[in-house]
This record gives structure tokens, sequence and C-alpha cells, in this order.
């Protein structure tokens, strides 16, 4: 896949004769808001065009917002959010938009929206904004709330056990009981089962 900026390459279309004689390598592109536009090769992977004409005015209208929140330090965790899913020159990418993950249509068209979500749902200073679904995207049925613990509890590594027909983050139950995770882990790979740690380590608290 070629992608420039917000831009993915389809695939080339019929190359356009200027007055001058010259000719322009024409081809498609799908932005990141599903649009597809048809444009010349160069001025995509030259960085002069980075999104389709629509992408390009809401991006302008933001960059003129006045909404006095712009300040706040949700406004810099939002911008954090939509470049580690659609901006493949930073480092976080490969982790979000690399694996396919992507903000919902109306949190990248407005801060405002997003911001007005996260105070609705307890947002303060300390806490963030987690997916549930580790696989899923940025949407207001997939995020919650949380202390930056238990988003620690909820990525691609996390590592999880089932007890009782039920499933637990092993770090989780480790901190609730005040046992070392390190040893059940590595028992655990050597071919222990979890609920022999549940006995040897006397693990009664589960959540």
């Amino acid at each position: 896949m070629q992608k420039f900026n917000r831009l993915e390459f389809i695939e080339f279309g019929e190359p356009q004769i200027m007055r001058s004689g010259k000719k322009l390598k024409i081809a498609h592109f799908k932005c990141d808001c599903g649009t597809i536009i048809k444009k010349d090769y160069y001025l995509i992977t030259s960085n002069t065009v980075k999104m389709c004409p629509k992408c390009s005015r809401e991006n302008a209208r933001l960059k003129k917002i006045t909404h006095g929140n712009v300040k706040h330090k949700l406004y810099r965790k939002w911008q954090d959010m939509l470049n580690r899913c659609r901006n493949p020159k930073v480092d976080r990418y490969k982790n979000y938009g690399g694996r396919g993950i992507r903000v919902c249509q109306e949190w990248t068209n407005d801060f405002k929206t997003y911001f007005d979500w996260c105070m609705a749902n307890g947002w303060e200073e300390g806490l963030q904004v987690d997916r549930i679904n580790n696989d899923g995207n940025y949407e207001p049925t997939n995020c919650r709330i949380v202390k930056p613990l238990e988003q620690h509890y909820n990525k691609q590594n996390t590592v999880f056990v089932e007890y009782n027909g039920q499933k637990y983050c092993l770090a989780k139950l480790c901190n609730l009981n005040n046992v070392n995770y390190s040893n059940i882990w590595h028992g655990m790979k050597r071919g222990n089962t979890f609920a022999h740690y549940v006995e040897k380590y006397n693990i009664t608290k589960f959540y």
C-alpha cells in the first residue's frame, strides 16, 4: 500500500495533456475520509496536496477554531490521537493507523464534539481516553475514561488468563492481590496453569 499523508494510492488513470504539451501523470487516490480524488501523481508524492478538497476545507476550518478550549490539555491529546491514526510519519502510527485503527468522523471533524464527549463521560486531569476493544476505532461506543494504569492493562501485549470461565488481565490481578507478576507469567510459560497459582498465592480478589 502506498500512502502519502492522508491519501492512499489506488491506480493510475489516463494521462492529461496540458495546453503547453506537458503530460501529467494522473492517478486515483482515496482519502482517509473515504473520498476518491483524481490528481497529478507528482502533486501528491511531493506533499503539495496532502488530502482531498473536503478535508482540506475542514482542516482550514479547524485551524481557525476560536473555541476557548483549544488551549485545554484535551486539545493536544485530540491532535495526538488523530496523528497516530493517520500520519505514517508519527512513530506510533504502526500501532494505530498502521493496524487499521481510525478516529470516527464526528471526532475527526470537530474537536468540540470530542471535548464535549470527554467532559460528559467524566474526564478530568490525570485521566485518559481508552479504547475498550484494543482492535477497535476511537469512537464513543468503544471508548471510556480511565486512569493511566487501567489503560496500561489494555494494550496489544497484555496477558490475559481464564479462571472459572472468566477472562482476566494477569497484571491487574497481580496488583489487586499483591503477588509477583513475573513469577506467575514465567511459571505459566513453563506449563503451570493459572489455577495452580491461585491456590499457591491464595489469590482471592477478582474484578
